[in-house]
This record gives C-alpha cells, structure tokens and sequence, in this order.
C-alpha cells in the first residue's frame, strides 16, 4: 500500500495483481510507504480498502497525517483469478508441510520463551505438492482475497470503496492516463517486476516459469476458483483460459 498526501492519493496492493510494480512506481510520490507493522493498518502492505477507511475515519484515530477519506484518489488492481492463483503458487514455492517461502519473513513465539522465531521454511522441499494439491490446501482459509472483501463495504458488499479498479492485464493502458487526470503525475510504463523473497534459486524459478498457466488445472480446482472468485469474475468479466 501506498499513501501520498500532495497529490493525495492511496493505493491498495493487491496481493498478486502486479502490485510489486505498482508499488515501486509510486514510491516517489508517497509519504507512507506501507510494508507490515500490525500496530498501525496504515503501514500494512496488503490492508484492504474497508479496514483502511475504518481507520481513516475512526474518531480516536490519531495520525494527523492523513485527511479525510473522501479527499483521496484511490485506486487498486485486479486479476484473473485463475492466472493469479497459479502466480501464487509459483512465487510461494510450497515446501512439504505447505509453507510458503513468504513464510520466512514472519515469526513465531517459542513456547515458555519470550521470543520469537522465523517460520522454518524448508527450500530442499519447495514445489513438494503439485498445483491443484496446494490449490485446495490453500483455499482453505488461506487464499488470497477476492473483490469483494478488498475492494468493496464489508456492510454493502455492492458499494465499492475505491475510485478505480484497473485490470492488470490492460494496465499500461490506463494506469498512466487516470494518474494524469486525477493526480497530475506522468507516468511512461509500468516497471514488469516480481517480489525478492532472498532466495535466489526459488526466485530464479518463479522468474523463468512460461508454461500455460490454465494447463495446471484440473475440473475441481478450476471449478474452486470459479466459486471462490466469483465476484471477481462477474465485475471484471474474466474467463478460464482468457
């Protein structure tokens, strides 16, 4: 997530809906440059818009940094949910026990100690389970969020909280004329960046992958999707193998 406040602007990082790049692009306009720190949603990477806004708008919220909600130009990204669950699976590299290499940047507490340490992530077993094994693992409560919790009113899920949604497939195409109407930034391209995850065999992995993502799907997972992304699907008119 980012926040710039002249111009005013927040965007939303959806996770795997180039959001990396996005990111990157908009450091230099931003005045909070959100990472992940729990205590405060303004700093959370992958906030969605409702808990942001909640935030914003709290009255004991007491960063006097930040204007009203409504004062901000707020956009985000969307993708198609069956490319972006395949993207997931190759930048999380599941290891055996179906953790992510994400995973080693968070931490744990050590039971009867006060510390914590990293998940243990095991990189001599990453890409143990195959696709649609991890796929069905992963959907269990730990997928990635779908349009309508971060885009949208958690109380009307009809009402969407941002002023644009922009399709990360047609994204050089209208990124850089709503940043200009909107904020007057001029913008040439959108950098095509993946995250670092500081292992370099993994990372060169998820990098050089090209295959045909929709061949990695089996009826049941395909059809996991359809259910799951749903809203995602319906707004933005996406199809398998589009």
């Amino acid at each position: 997530m980012r926040i710039g406040h002249g111009p005013e602007f927040i965007f939303l990082s959806n996770p795997k809906c180039g959001s990396t790049s996005i990111r990157v692009l908009m450091n230099k306009y931003s005045d909070i440059s959100a990472e992940n720190n729990p205590q405060d949603p303004t700093y959370l990477m992958h906030v969605n818009a409702y808990e942001l806004k909640t935030y914003f708008e709290h009255e004991n919220y007491k960063d006097k940094t930040v204007g009203p909600w409504d004062s901000y130009y707020k956009f985000t990204t969307v993708r198609n949910p069956w490319k972006k669950m395949v993207s997931y699976y190759f930048f999380s590299a599941p290891d055996k026990e179906f953790r992510s290499v994400a995973d080693i940047r968070q931490k744990i507490p050590v039971l009867g100690a006060k510390r914590e340490e990293p998940i243990k992530y095991d990189p001599s077993t990453a890409f143990y389970h195959g696709f649609n094994p991890w796929l069905k693992h992963v959907m269990d409560g730990h997928g990635l969020p779908h349009y309508e919790y971060f885009c949208c009113d958690h109380d009307d899920p009809e009402k969407c909280l941002v002023d644009d949604v922009f399709k990360i497939e047609e994204i050089d195409e209208v990124l850089a004329p709503a940043l200009k109407e909107h904020l007057n930034i001029e913008i040439k391209s959108v950098p095509d960046l993946n995250p670092d995850m500081g292992i370099t065999d993994l990372t060169s992995r998820y990098f050089n992958w090209k295959g045909d993502y929709y061949s990695l799907y089996n009826e049941e997972s395909q059809n996991i999707v359809a259910q799951v992304y749903c809203s995602d699907i319906d707004n933005f008119n996406y199809k398998f193998g589009e």
